[in-house]
């Protein structure tokens, strides 16, 4: 039987870094450039999880996305759990 995810319904995610590194999710990240004028890969917005497939699916995570620039608010991608990590709000924001 295949492990259980470690998301639940209504958990706030965003990219990890393998998730960043998958071509298929390009419309998720943007380049971001360093200040030694190099650039990386950086995630673009936060996702919320909608449902988790129990049924050997492929990419069994279900999510809304916000926040991209290349995707429509609410947009729905579906990801593997090593994909996805724990979205952080920014700790300077008021």
């Amino acid at each position: 039987m295949k492990a259980k995810s470690k998301w639940k319904v209504g958990d706030l995610v965003t990219l990890s870094a393998r998730g960043i590194k998958i071509e298929a999710n390009w419309n998720l990240w943007r380049f971001q450039d360093n200040k030694d004028g190099s650039h990386q890969r950086v995630a673009e917005g936060f996702g919320i999880v909608t449902r988790i497939s129990t049924s050997g699916a492929g990419w069994p995570v279900l999510c809304s996305w916000f926040g991209s620039s290349l995707v429509g608010p609410g947009s729905n991608h579906a990801f593997k759990d090593y994909e996805l990590k724990r979205y952080k709000s920014d700790k300077k924001c008021p």
